[in-house]
């Protein structure tokens, strides 16, 4: 078993920034961007991870899930002429969800291969086209 640690993400930004992940909670493992680009609690982006492991209710299925959330700010416009600044804002939420449902009978091998090939996946071109520019391959 892995002991619960901080984790580094890189951005696709001209200069990659390294955001890290600390980690806030166990059960499930939760992780926040403290001192990311925001000032407030509520413009920490967040990482979840959790494990549900087969039994006779979930057939034989175990399901580990993954999400990554990142809020984006609203932009201040400035103060009121009576000094009234507005508190932060979530503008909205960009969140990725991976779940993967791993058969009780496989082997790890065919887990991490799973996982390998899914990493690969989300960096092929037709996929960083979906995701990115919001083309679909023809």
């Amino acid at each position: 078993m892995v002991a619960i640690a901080p984790i580094d993400l890189v951005d696709a930004e001209s200069t990659p920034v390294t955001h890290t992940f600390n980690p806030i909670q166990t059960n499930p493992p939760t992780y926040r961007e403290n001192g990311g680009t925001s000032s407030s609690s509520i413009g920490e982006s967040e990482l979840t991870m959790s494990i549900r492991r087969a039994d006779r209710t979930n057939q034989s299925i175990h399901k580990a899930r993954i999400t990554l959330r990142v809020p984006i700010m609203e932009v201040a416009t400035g103060t009121t002429s009576g000094g009234y600044d507005a508190p932060p804002a979530v503008a909205y939420y960009l969140q990725a969800n991976v779940e993967m449902l791993l058969p009780a009978r496989s082997t790890a091998q065919q887990r991490e291969n799973i996982r390998t090939m899914m990493v690969d996946l989300l960096a092929d071109n037709q996929v960083t086209s979906l995701v990115d520019s919001l083309e679909s391959p023809y």
